[in-house]
Formats: structure tokens, sequence, C-alpha cells
């Protein structure tokens, strides 16, 4: 929750996020541990979801990891 709270502030600065993240299968128990590298679009805190500029969305109660840079200047 920290680190979505800090990356909502720098927001407007189009910071490049590492996530780390778990995809369910959709056919049987379980999933994989998957890791995704972009710039984020937007933090929908309504549909509790993190969306990248190239459409991917990931549910917060998906995310393992999240990793970028606050002081990231571009």
């Amino acid at each position: 929750n920290r680190a979505l709270c800090a990356l909502q502030n720098c927001l407007t600065q189009r910071p490049e996020v590492q996530l780390i993240y778990f995809c369910p299968d959709s056919r049987k128990a379980g999933g994989a541990v998957m890791t995704v590298s972009g710039v984020v679009k937007k933090i929908d805190r309504y549909a509790s979801v993190l969306i990248l500029e190239n459409g991917q969305q990931v549910p917060f109660e998906h995310l393992i990891d999240l990793q970028f840079s606050e002081n990231e200047e571009k």
C-alpha cells in the first residue's frame, strides 16, 4: 500500500515500474508468477487495478512486488 501511495504521488513524472504479480490460471487451481515492466498510465483505486500505458491491468490483490524510482527524471 505504501508503494502504491508513493507511485500515485509521482504519476506526472511517468515512472517506469517493474511489477511482480500472480496470474491465476482460469482452467485449474494455481497460476504463475509474472514480471512486467512499463510506464504507469493510471492507478484506479475504485476498480483496484494498476493500468500500464500498453493497456495491461494488474489487480492490486495480485501484486507481489512493485518497484520504481521515485526520483526518476524524464
